[in-house]
């Protein structure tokens, strides 16, 4: 099965490949259809920037300059949650820079990090939860990639890249390329990309995505392929994809939404036959999972109501079901000791509502946010208040509190933890 995806794969790649250089053979790759009047309006372009013309050597600099762009973000932050008998805190201070250089031809280069500072943090501070080693400084590279087409036909992306998968606002059983997943209240994804070569081929209105993910590759048999294609229909919206790999259960994924007058309606679904995670049963590693059938699902809606001209209100509802997680609590311990715990992900069933109130009170760019999330496995629950306003058009104040509630052996109750909250002023420069 992965000889033959891995097969199928190359081909796609390599008739794409033939056709384009058929048609194209005396041509320059890199340039668009209009290669020719592109060429022109080049020349003229550095003609006019010459010391023959009339632009200064300054001003001819600063046009040059305007080709990179850089910002970013700057973000300080403080994290607090009740457990039993402990008052966890977590101060994390983080800087964001892009750089974005976009040249002719619809060549561009991006690259993104982030540089992260934790004073409260030292080389001995664990998460009470998750049981990971919590660092003072932390360097990610998240995105660092390269962009061409190829004659508008065929568009490249090649190097480390965000990518996410699935329609659904709050759980995203098909977002399968992702080894992790995303903070489901972070309105930003903060996870690191992926290192892949990424081919998108437009397809009249659809699109056709093909992958090579190189992340901890050695030889070119450890190659993770995936395909993903796209078809928007009217006010709809389905996507089909798969994901294989060597050694690994290839996964098949389905998500679709759809409109229907003010309301908005979306689903996923993601299977696989055996489970790609490792699990455990009465302390001991259990590999039955290997040979079960794996359906993940969510299903979800919306509801916009605006009440005024400035004003709506937004209600959602959401339910996961994850083949993957566990039918009752007897193993959550073990998981957290071994470090595999990935919140709101734990249990085989969950239940969310939300209300969201954007520019409340008449406030533009102040938005409020209400959250129930229940873990109907075992019972535990989370109530959840954010707010986020932009004062001064640059600083963007959040702020939020969690009350966890229900069954004192459930996953939000874990630790007999009762409250959290979080405070973040950020900058944009």
């Amino acid at each position: 099965m992965r000889k033959i995806d891995s097969f199928i794969f190359f081909c796609a790649i390599g008739v794409a490949t033939f056709s384009y250089a058929q048609e194209n053979a005396s041509e320059d790759p890199f340039l668009n259809k209009n290669s020719s009047k592109e060429t022109i309006s080049s020349r003229d372009f550095e003609k006019e920037l010459s010391e023959k013309s009339e632009i200064s050597q300054s001003e001819k600099s600063e046009t040059e300059k305007d080709r990179l762009q850089i910002g970013g973000y700057l973000s300080s932050e403080l994290d607090y949650a009740r457990f039993n008998s402990l008052n966890f805190i977590s101060t994390p201070n983080t800087l964001s820079l892009y750089l974005d250089s976009k040249l002719r031809h619809d060549i561009r280069a991006y690259v993104l990090g982030r540089l992260i500072f934790n004073p409260s943090n030292d080389d001995k501070t664990v998460s009470p939860l998750t049981g990971q080693t919590l660092n003072k400084n932390t360097l990610l590279l998240d995105e660092m990639k390269l962009m061409f087409n190829l004659e508008n036909y065929v568009f490249l992306t090649v190097g480390k890249q965000k990518i996410k998968w699935g329609a659904s606002k709050f759980w995203n059983p098909t977002d399968t390329l992702n080894q992790t997943q995303k903070d489901l209240f972070k309105s930003e994804d903060n996870r690191s990309g992926i290192s892949m070569v990424k081919a998108n081929i437009p397809i009249f209105s659809s699109n056709l995505y093909l992958f090579g993910v190189l992340d901890n590759v050695t030889t070119a048999e450890q190659t993770k392929f995936a395909a993903r294609f796209e078809l928007p229909i009217s006010s709809a919206e389905f996507s089909t994809s798969f994901v294989a790999q060597k050694d690994k259960k290839s996964v098949f994924n389905f998500d679709t939404s759809f409109a229907f007058f003010d309301f908005d309606f979306y689903s996923e679904f993601s299977y696989s036959r055996g489970s790609n995670g490792i699990h455990y049963s009465n302390g001991v590693q259990d590999n039955s999972y290997e040979n079960k059938d794996i359906l993940k699902s969510s299903v979800g809606g919306n509801y916009e109501w605006k009440y005024n001209d400035k004003n709506t209100l937004i209600f959602g509802a959401e339910y996961f079901y994850n083949g993957d997680g566990y039918s009752n609590n007897k193993n959550y311990l073990t998981v957290i000791l071994k470090q595999l715990y990935v919140p709101y992900y734990l249990s085989q069933n969950y239940l969310m509502g939300s209300v969201i109130a954007q520019n409340i009170f008449g406030w533009n760019d102040t938005n409020m946010s209400i959250f129930h999330i229940t873990n109907v496995t075992d019972h535990s629950n989370i109530l959840r208040f954010q707010w986020n306003s932009i004062f001064y058009r640059d600083l963007n104040v959040f702020a939020a509190v969690g009350y966890h509630y229900g069954n004192s052996n459930g996953e939000f109750t874990l630790l007999d933890q009762k409250l959290d909250a979080s405070v973040q002023v950020k900058v944009n420069i």
